[in-house]
């Protein structure tokens, strides 16, 4: 069962065992996963598997129910897999056996389902006679015709569409996930594709009821963002104005899939007003598609939203994750600051949208945006805008106050650094102006930490990369979860001398704290070669027990200081122990003992 969940996983194992358990498991759970894992690692020979268990379950009145399921597992298999082969055998099934009577008695009729399921799937042209035989005729089985009507929203026909419409027309309600609610279902998803106005209508009125007993509507909205007709467009901007249905579907948490192929659908075509009416309603999702749509004016609406909340914290951390993901990407930080420039040149107009104050707080992040990417700030996305604006309107440089080097990476597979501005606010309130700066290489983080000794050296050295114990990489990838990641975009154990000839010791005070913002630089603590012990060598004059590191795979929780002083005093991280460093002169012999333990480990 966990292998059908891990595609990576399930390429290592041996087609023919899982074969064997397919079929000769007495678990029908077993079964049923185990032909699920062979379609995964083998399709042809699921395939084979499946058309053999065909040939020797052939259904009747006198069948076991052990070959009944066999043959029920046997037509989900090639159902699946799209079996033009197992179409062929099904038809002849139907054709031959007495599964093709239409009055079905005990349970052969578990065998004809079964089948009529699997053709619906496989949706060959050649079964429409046979599927459009079903659904007109009114008396057949509520299964069979549900079963039909799934067959004709993938193939479509004249004959099925005309009995879709009608059915739409009589509005009739059903029981929830009753037969005929499914059908009525696939005739309204085979009508989506169409661009008949009387459908729509039916349609619509569909949708609005459905939303009161929350019927997943993702595959409503498949269809229509394939289906470019006007009407279907116009239909969709009026649901948006329909009160009931935006409250449970725009809203509504259980169907935001479907919530989201809506907005995406409208913003493609440029649906501003529609969608400027319910941005109170909006999911922090949406900020993403709104903004992924190109649509400046939509996008300047929504920053308008945004910033009408205060100042309070929860509000700033609410609006850092709907701006977050906007500024991953320089070119996306340049649409944004064009977004603002709008909403800014709207207030100009007779009667603005938005009142001064706030357009004076939307121009100023536009302005702050500018200066950080001329200050080589690439991802203000790690930043709400007051804290953006605080970092770049630092007093001078100043004698009497604490300085802290921050370095960050430009790699951030997880965006765990996009929460780090909650930290450096705490070293501001703690008295430190701080240098922010970001990192690819270890020839950036050389080169940075040489302008620091240069300027007289910082007080608190604070760098932040994805890590592991005998790395922390700026610009590549994590060397946790790769060990082939590039060492120049790194710093790592054998980068000990490196540093040390660099003389980038200097670029820390004596006395001073380093925080190393990296998973498991820590692991091993004292008795092991590790990122935190190799940095006591390459800054031997930091304070007693200044130089911190997490021993687990983490990110930073909070910094504390001390309140005369203003010294750090103890770093926290959300998992495992905070590992400070003493004094090593023998790490040469440290980082041999750890690199054998290291292929011992791997061997």
């Amino acid at each position: 069962g966990n292998l059908t969940s891990n595609t990576t996983d399930a390429l290592g194992i041996e087609p023919t065992r899982v074969k064997a358990l397919v079929e000769s498991s007495k678990s029908l759970w077993l079964r049923g996963e185990a032909m699920l894992l062979l379609r995964m690692v083998d399709p042809r020979l699921a395939e084979t598997t499946a058309l053999n268990m065909l040939a020797q379950n052939e259904p009747s009145s006198q069948s076991s129910v052990q070959a009944k399921i066999s043959f029920d597992l046997a037509c989900r298999a090639l159902g699946d897999l799209k079996s033009q082969k197992g179409a062929e055998v099904l038809r002849e099934v139907l054709k031959n056996n007495e599964l093709g009577d239409k009055e079905r008695s005990g349970t052969s009729g578990i065998n004809r389902t079964a089948a009529l399921t699997a053709l619906s799937t496989i949706a060959s042209p050649d079964d429409t006679a046979l599927f459009r035989e079903i659904l007109v005729e009114t008396k057949s089985d509520p299964f069979e015709r549900s079963i039909a009507s799934k067959y004709f929203v993938q193939v479509s026909d004249p004959a099925a569409l005309k009995c879709f419409s009608e059915l739409l027309k009589q509005n009739q309600k059903y029981e929830v996930n009753s037969p005929e609610e499914r059908m009525i279902l696939n005739a309204a998803l085979a009508l989506s594709k169409g661009n008949n106005p009387e459908d729509f209508v039916s349609l619509e009125r569909l949708l609005i009821s459905l939303t009161s007993h929350q019927v997943e509507l993702e595959d409503f909205f498949r269809v229509l963002s394939e289906n470019r007709s006007a009407v279907a467009t116009e239909m969709l901007e009026r649901l948006l104005g329909n009160k009931d249905f935006s409250q449970t579907f725009i809203v509504g948490y259980e169907v935001r899939t479907s919530q989201e192929m809506c907005f995406r659908i409208l913003l493609a075509r440029g649906s501003d007003e529609a969608i400027a009416r319910s941005l109170r309603d909006f999911s922090v999702k949406s900020a993403q598609m709104m903004f992924d749509s190109q649509n400046q004016k939509t996008t300047a609406a929504l920053l308008g939203r945004l910033f009408e909340e205060t100042n309070e914290a929860t509000d700033r951390n609410l609006r850092h994750r709907y701006l977050a993901p906007l500024l991953r990407e320089p070119e996306s930080v340049k649409r944004l600051i064009g977004a603002l420039r709008e909403v800014v040149r709207d207030s100009e107009a007779p009667n603005p949208s938005l009142d001064k104050p706030l357009i004076d707080r939307l121009d100023t992040y536009a302005n702050d945006l500018e200066r950080a990417s001329t200050n080589g700030i690439k991802y203000p996305s790690r930043f709400t805008p007051e804290n953006l604006n605080k970092l770049l309107n630092q007093p001078p440089p100043d004698i009497t106050m604490k300085e802290a080097l921050v370095v960050f990476p430009t790699s951030d597979w997880n965006n765990a650094f996009e929460g780090s501005w909650q930290h450096l606010e705490t070293l501001m309130t703690n008295g430190y102006r701080i240098r922010y700066v970001e990192a690819s290489s270890e020839d950036d983080v050389i080169r940075i930490l040489q302008e620091s000794a240069q300027a007289g050296g910082t007080d608190l050295l604070m760098l932040g990369a994805h890590g592991s114990q005998t790395a922390m990489s700026f610009g590549s990838k994590d060397p946790r979860l790769d060990p082939n990641y590039d060492r120049s975009f790194a710093i790592d154990l054998d980068d000990a001398d490196k540093l040390t000839k660099a003389e980038v010791g200097a670029a820390l005070k004596s006395g001073g704290t380093v925080v190393l913002l990296s998973c498991s630089v820590g692991e091993g603590k004292e008795d092991a070669a590790n990122i935190v012990n190799m940095m006591r060598t390459v800054f031997p004059h930091a304070g007693a027990k200044q130089i911190f590191g997490a021993t687990e795979p983490t990110n930073l929780k909070s910094l504390h200081f001390e309140e005369d002083t203003k010294r750090l005093r103890e770093v926290e991280f959300r998992n495992g122990e905070t590992y400070q460093a003493f004094n090593y002169s023998d790490f040469d012999k440290i980082v041999h003992q750890t690199a054998e333990q290291l292929k011992r480990k791997a061997a």
